[in-house]
């Protein structure tokens, strides 16, 4: 558990992989206690659609597209037993090249399931 200004996430492990689009790597740590409450919650459609919002308006900011139409929707979150969306993000993407940041898919099944070899080799 993480309390006061403590990261409930932590990146590490940058290095390259080879040349060429996908020759760079990195981990992204995330507090166990926090992805079981994340995938725990579910995100409504208004939650949704305001998250989805300030995404586009960042990509905006950064100079990435012109305006919030010409952005697409850059969050898809994870979604549980039932179908409905929960508050742990599964793929996040961004225009550009190689610009995804995403939870592979034979680890989501793991963390879907709170497998835990999967939670110890995925998050802290």
């Amino acid at each position: 558990m993480r309390y006061g200004r403590d990261s409930f996430y932590r990146i590490e492990g940058f290095s390259t992989l080879g040349e060429g689009m996908g020759g760079q790597g990195f981990m992204i740590h995330l507090d166990p206690d926090y992805a079981k409450r994340f995938y725990e919650t579910e995100l409504n459609e208004k939650g949704h659609s305001h998250l989805q919002d300030h995404g586009k308006r960042i990509i905006v900011g950064a100079g990435l597209v012109e305006s919030v139409e010409d952005a697409r929707n850059p969050f898809v979150f994870v979604k549980n037993d039932e179908g409905n969306r929960t508050f742990l993000l599964h793929y996040l993407s961004v225009p550009g090249d190689a610009c995804d940041l995403g939870i592979d898919g034979m680890e989501l099944n793991g963390i879907k399931s709170w497998d835990k070899y999967t939670m110890n080799r995925l998050v802290e």
